[in-house]
């Protein structure tokens, strides 16, 4: 399978419903919504200072800690 088909398969659209400002460039805000929409566990990016580190039970971790989570099995 495919990671492409693994992400299709296992995700979902979310419209945010409130517009946020908690970032500091308002164009990065939508992905906080988007988040906030679908009520994530994790938020994952790569730039973390950007963002904050919790958001509402939303934490923001990169994608190596994410895999840690989810599949530490895959880590070396």
């Amino acid at each position: 399978m495919s990671v492409s088909s693994l992400v299709r398969n296992h995700s979902r659209t979310v419209v945010p419903s409130h517009r946020l400002a908690v970032t500091g460039d308002p164009d990065d805000n939508i992905f906080v919504e988007c988040a906030d929409a679908a009520r994530a566990d994790h938020f994952i990016t790569g730039n973390r200072k950007r963002f904050p580190a919790f958001w509402k039970s939303t934490k923001n971790v990169t994608s190596r800690e994410l895999i840690g989570i989810a599949a530490p099995h895959l880590i070396r």
